[in-house]
């Protein structure tokens, strides 16, 4: 993930089948926020759809490690690990004004996930921002362990305790910091398979300047991160892997930079196949009832040259 922002052809949209209505406009209301966790901002404007159009909200849940709950004797430094840099306003700002309504002709470099997402007939739109306060035990350890296909536990039982209760959209949680390097993850809620439970999108800190790959700031690398993930929160998978590490069915990716896809494991373009296309668009609809998706209704897609 974190590569070059390829603009290349879309094809089709998703919206032409969806309410193509504001979170407001539907008429619903943002529920209370989960125990332990306080709104920080709930101010936000609706967000604009064209006709076609979706707009799936957004809630932002800032995470505050409770330093009291360190256990004694801990090595463990807060500087190190982001713990403040999590409410610094220039890292809250960078990453809300990735949902920011879309604006046409915009460079690259002012371009947000809405650009990626509405050429599907998607928008997405933060309607809430919250403080919440975890605790070491709550993650056993910090950085938190980052979620992987073959372990989802922690991110499921996260979103039990702190997914706001009643939401239709999607939770997205920024951590002080996610281990193994991790530029994000994002998981669809699921009503059955090895992992069921509620969906979450984790994003961290160093993502927004690329500092957990050893590279400059490139904010285009940080859209790509963020719609990728938005894309796994849709019930999209990855087209190839790196190093086949977690995914050993999946091809290996080509060089960064040149696939051309949204959910290849480099997200390193903006496309998605027509069978992507539909597929998200169930993911959407799901999401949208509040409705966990189910291993036999899953749209399936086949593999790149399957």
């Amino acid at each position: 993930m974190r590569r070059a922002f390829a603009l290349i052809g879309l094809a089709g949209a998703l919206g032409a089948t969806l309410v193509a209505a504001p979170w407001s406009a539907r008429g619903e209301t943002v529920p209370a926020p989960a125990a332990g966790c306080h709104i920080l901002d709930g101010t936000f404007a609706a967000m604009p759809a064209p006709s076609g159009t979706v707009v799936v909200p957004v809630i932002i849940h800032y995470m505050a490690l409770e330093l009291g709950s360190v256990p004694t004797g801990t090595r463990f430094d807060a500087d190190d690990n982001h713990v403040s840099e999590v409410f610094a306003p220039a890292n809250r700002k960078a990453l809300e004004a990735l949902f920011a309504p879309p604006i046409p002709g915009a460079s690259p470099n002012r371009q947000n996930v809405n650009h990626v997402w509405e050429p599907f007939g998607v928008r997405l739109a933060v309607v809430r921002t919250e403080r919440c306060e975890f605790t070491w035990a709550d993650v056993e350890k910090v950085p938190v362990p980052a979620p992987r296909p073959t372990d989802l536990a922690l991110l499921r039982k996260l979103a039990r305790r702190f997914n706001t209760p009643g939401f239709h959209g999607v939770d997205l949680y920024q951590w002080p910091k996610i281990g193994a390097s991790l530029g994000g993850y994002g998981s669809t809620p699921r009503a059955d398979g090895a992992f069921p439970g509620p969906g979450a999108l984790w994003f961290h800190v160093p993502t927004l300047s690329d500092t957990e790959v050893g590279e400059p700031p490139n904010p285009r690398s940080v859209v790509l991160t963020m719609a990728h993930e938005v894309g796994h929160f849709f019930t999209l998978t990855h087209t190839c892997s790196f190093r086949r590490t977690d995914e050993p069915e999946l091809p290996d990716c080509p060089d960064p930079g040149t696939s051309g896809m949204l959910m290849s494991a480099f997200a390193d373009g903006i496309g998605l196949s027509d069978c992507e296309q539909r597929k998200a668009h169930q993911g959407v609809t799901k999401v949208l009832q509040g409705t966990p998706i189910s291993t036999q209704e899953e749209i399936a897609c086949p593999a790149p040259g399957g």
